[in-house]
């Protein structure tokens, strides 16, 4: 059995042994921008590739690249909501590992994907997200956020999302 995925460019990717090689921008802007935040769960369609280009604005300038694919991994391993991901110690491995090799490919250190910044500003986005895009039920804690975040949020079609990905890592990294 091949334990693998064709991936948007042809590439046959192995998700539970990953190869620097393998990796494409292109790819994780793809599935990132196609992929829902919330498990589809929101008001309208909003793509992990537009929190991640959230996330990249959110943090300090130096940290954007890492904001921008600290969810890269599920581009590979599709994205699982935290609640549920908690519950499969396998997953979050490969997930971790994958980070690893993404980091690797574009010169990001080891466990970058554990700072506390990136931390701090997933954190915030999916605060200001919850605010826009979600339902407000009694059950789910709605924190506030920032009045500067209050203000107007569209979410972005999937090729529109693809394309502010990739414009913003073409930025980060030129």
């Amino acid at each position: 059995m091949r334990a693998s995925i064709c991936t948007f460019t042809g590439v046959e990717f192995f998700p539970l042994m990953p190869r620097v090689e393998d990796i494409r921008i292109a790819d994780i802007a793809h599935a990132l921008s196609c992929m829902p935040r919330f498990a589809g769960h929101t008001r309208s369609f909003y793509s992990v590739a537009q929190h991640c280009v959230l996330v990249s604005r959110l943090v300090p300038k130096h940290w954007a690249l890492y904001g921008l694919l600290h969810d890269s991994a599920e581009a590979y391993l599709m994205d699982l909501p935290t609640p549920i991901k908690r519950l499969f110690p396998a997953y979050e491995r490969a997930e971790q590992r994958l980070l690893g090799v993404i980091g690797q490919c574009f010169g990001l250190p080891e466990l970058w994907q554990n700072a506390a910044p990136i931390k701090q500003a997933d954190a915030l986005a999916l605060r200001i997200e919850q605010y826009h895009l979600m339902p407000e039920v009694p059950w789910w804690t709605r924190e506030p956020i920032p009045a500067e975040h209050a203000r107007m949020f569209e979410p972005l079609r999937p090729d529109h999302a693809e394309d502010a990905f990739l414009a913003a890592f073409e930025e980060l990294t030129s």
